[in-house]
């Protein structure tokens, strides 16, 4: 659903799910990241943050309503926005725009 309301919204999309994701974003040297939000994802986000390259990439985390508890350390990190499945199609448009007007 992200990549299909995002490529319908005339945005680039490039999907990864692979352990070498870190390597895959610096390739592509995106101007938005999204991930899911996960203790595993917070240590991505950590390395992300650390990267030359990456540092100050906006970055939304899609989460489960029970994992608000990463909330805080997500913003800590520097995570722009959160949202919760279900995800909703304009929520998420509505937060890559108000980040885009950002930049």
């Amino acid at each position: 659903m992200i990549c299909t309301s995002l490529e319908n919204s005339g945005y680039d999309v490039v999907y990864s799910t692979t352990p070498k994701v870190i390597e895959e974003t610096r390739k592509d040297a995106p101007s938005l990241i999204i991930m899911n939000n996960s203790q595993e994802r917070m240590d991505y986000l950590k390395t992300i943050r650390n990267d030359s390259e990456l540092a100050f990439t906006p970055v939304i985390c899609v989460s489960d309503k029970q994992d608000r508890e990463n909330e805080a350390e997500g913003f800590s990190l520097g995570v722009n926005d959160f949202l919760y499945r279900p995800l909703d199609a304009q929520k998420l448009l509505s937060s890559v725009r108000r980040i885009e007007d950002i930049l």
